[in-house]
């Protein structure tokens, strides 16, 4: 297994964020352009639109330390301000064999007027589930049709 170093800190579960915005036009998703360097051998590239993920830190063990860590991070880290979290159903192994940890996706609804200082860049939640076969990240997969069925927009 690929585990973090020790004196990191972190654990090895990790928590995949849809970002969700929902105006008068819609709802839209919160992307952002990840350089994942596997992807250019695969795809001939290394950007690849993908959700914000937090790695947790050792011992944080209930739901609702782990909700205060994601917000905080994406305050801190997208410049973003949260107005609700929600589980996105149970945590999976997105890399059987490989990663140890478990990835739990959820999603938060970002207030619209922090948007100026935030850097997600944000699609029509509707513009994705057209272009599904383009999309190669899994976690963003996973976490779009988890959200489209939690929003009741797929069944």
């Amino acid at each position: 297994f690929a585990v973090p170093a020790t004196q990191t800190g972190l654990g090895s579960d990790r928590v995949s964020v849809v970002p969700l915005i929902r105006t008068e036009r819609g709802t839209f998703l919160g992307i952002r352009i990840s350089d994942l360097p596997a992807a250019e051998k695969h795809f001939g590239k290394s950007s690849m639109p993908s959700l914000p993920v937090f790695t947790l830190p050792k011992g944080l063990l209930t739901p609702s330390e782990i909700e205060k860590f994601v917000i905080d991070g994406i305050a801190t880290k997208h410049g973003a301000r949260v107005l609700s979290y929600q589980e996105l159903g149970g945590a999976y192994s997105p890399s059987p064999g490989i990663i140890p940890g478990l990835l739990q996706p959820v999603a938060v609804e970002i207030d619209v007027n922090s948007l100026d200082s935030c850097n997600y860049h944000w699609v029509p939640l509707g513009a994705l589930l057209n272009r599904v076969d383009d999309i190669k990240d899994g976690q963003l997969l996973t976490g779009l049709f988890r959200a489209s069925h939690a929003l009741d927009l797929v069944q």
